[in-house]
């Protein structure tokens, strides 16, 4: 470690200069660590060199009477270190809570939300209808969005596929900004992919998400700021005690430094306390009980960038799903309606989305809604009581809140739909055929999975009548 230092004399000189271009903080760190000396080991030194002038010293012993020599090294060193480091942390923090509050201002002005939330409320009371505490809610509390994964039709197909198809079809014009302001918070979201095989050899893929940017470890890391400058002030107070020199730089820089140190903290605590307002506003607005900030992002990527969606992607479509949401780059509508297979991947005929870009194409989606078997109409009527979501009534929705926005302006989805797929019926059908393969000892979504890759089923019988080795390969068989 001393190798990589610079030589004993120029250290020495470094810290008695507080010259940043002469040591990093990492040598800073470096000299602190492994050049700093205890004062018997520098006693027994020092006796060594009176009693022998002309020994050379080692250069473990070089750099220890360098640094030695320096009234209150240690403290210096220690102080030097934070007031260097302070700073990258005030940034790197100040950078974090700036993106989360930048994150947070479309949910308060953006159309395309009103649009889709009262899409999910027009499916979820429709869903409940019949239900007089739930078929007639005025909205929901917003962790509902992570329980429509739930809902599903006889073929373990989701809800959300029937919401989103009608939101990106028929109100392009709102999906498409929506997918834009939505950006800082798809990017506030890491994703992967991985691979592993199961013990009869076939391949399994995962999604994994993380989020990066948390308000709660934020504020943990400006308490620790101020934590830290206290703790640092006192070793301050220390060292310009042990420093006989006053008119050293030690001890006319240092104590401004510390100065500039406590009013960043300062500016950084008032935008800590902004950040944590405007994220109470946001779940006041959607009339949300109190939730953490990665629970918040996750629920908003999981809704349109599901998991289940970004492992199961076969083919042409995986290699799109990989490259598109796990780079860590913004993703337009037309990539969502690839994921959820409302089109095909064109990976090479995509357009990438630049950071910072404020428009959405305004070109039509080239996916085509199957026509409705009915007229749209407003959702009134009594279905299934399927229980749903906990859903928030008139008395309990905040004033000013986005179900005010919504108000009777209530959304229309495709009711033949939503009866043919989403009954009682569809639902319990769906969780027997997820029992029995439980029984058999392998998951319902693995099994639809396994067959999504096997050929037509009128092939499949003739293929084993003819024992036809050319139409099956081992793995399919």
């Amino acid at each position: 470690e001393l190798k990589r230092l610079p030589p004993a004399a120029d250290v020495k000189q470094a810290i008695e200069s507080l010259a940043d271009e002469l040591l990093t903080v990492g040598e800073v760190e470096r000299v602190r660590e492994f050049a700093v000396p205890e004062a018997s080991i520098l006693q027994q030194i020092q006796e060594a060199m009176a009693a022998s002038p002309n020994l050379p010293l080692a250069p473990l012993e070089q750099y220890a009477v360098a640094v030695g020599s320096i009234p209150g090294h240690a403290e210096r060193l220690e102080c030097w270190s934070f007031a260097r480091s302070c700073s990258d942390r005030i940034a790197k923090c100040q950078a974090m809570l700036e993106d989360f509050k930048d994150m947070l201002q479309p949910f308060r002005s953006s159309e395309g939300l009103v649009a889709l939330l009262s899409l999910v409320l027009a499916f979820g009371n429709h869903l409940n209808g019949g239900d007089d505490n739930h078929g007639q809610a005025d909205g929901f509390d917003l962790r509902g969005l992570e329980l429509l994964e739930e809902v599903k039709d006889r073929d373990g197909i989701d809800v959300r596929t029937s919401i989103l198809q009608l939101f990106f079809g028929q109100q392009y014009d709102k999906a498409a900004p929506l997918t834009v302001e939505l950006v800082p918070v798809f990017l506030n979201v890491g994703r992967g992919i991985s691979t592993t095989s199961a013990d009869d050899g076939e391949e399994q893929r995962s999604a994994q998400k993380s989020v990066l940017v948390k308000l709660e470890d934020c504020e943990i890391a400006v308490k620790t700021l101020r934590e830290d400058l206290a703790a640092k002030q006192a070793v301050l107070d220390k060292a310009l005690g042990l420093v006989t020199d006053k008119s050293s730089t030690f001890c006319t820089r240092m104590p401004s430094e510390f100065d500039e140190a406590q009013e960043s903290i300062a500016a950084l605590e008032r935008l800590r306390d902004s950040a944590r307002a405007s994220y109470d506003d946001v779940l006041r607005f959607f009339s949300s009980e109190p939730m953490e900030s990665e629970r918040f992002c996750l629920l908003w990527d999981n809704f349109f960038v599901p998991s289940r969606l970004l492992a199961e992607a076969d083919g042409e479509r995986h290699g799109f799903c990989k490259a598109v949401f796990c780079c860590g780059e913004p993703f337009s509508i037309d990539d969502l309606q690839v994921l959820w297979g409302f089109e095909e991947p064109r990976l090479k005929d995509r357009r990438p989305i630049k950071r910072g870009q404020a428009a959405a194409s305004t070109q039509r989606q080239r996916f085509v809604l199957p026509p409705a078997p009915r007229p749209l109409i407003l959702l009134r009527k009594a279905l299934t009581g399927v229980p749903w979501m906990r859903l928030v009534h008139g008395q309990n929705v905040v004033e000013g809140s986005i179900w005010e926005e919504i108000g009777d302006d209530r959304a229309l989805v495709p009711i033949a739909e939503v009866e043919r797929r989403f009954t009682r019926e569809a639902m319990r059908a769906y969780e027997k055929k997820r029992a029995a393969s439980s029984e058999n000892g392998h998951s319902f979504d693995r099994v639809l999975r396994a067959l999504s890759r096997l050929p037509p089923a009128a092939d499949l019988t003739m293929a084993i009548a003819a024992l036809d080795e050319t139409a099956l390969s081992r793995a399919e068989l």
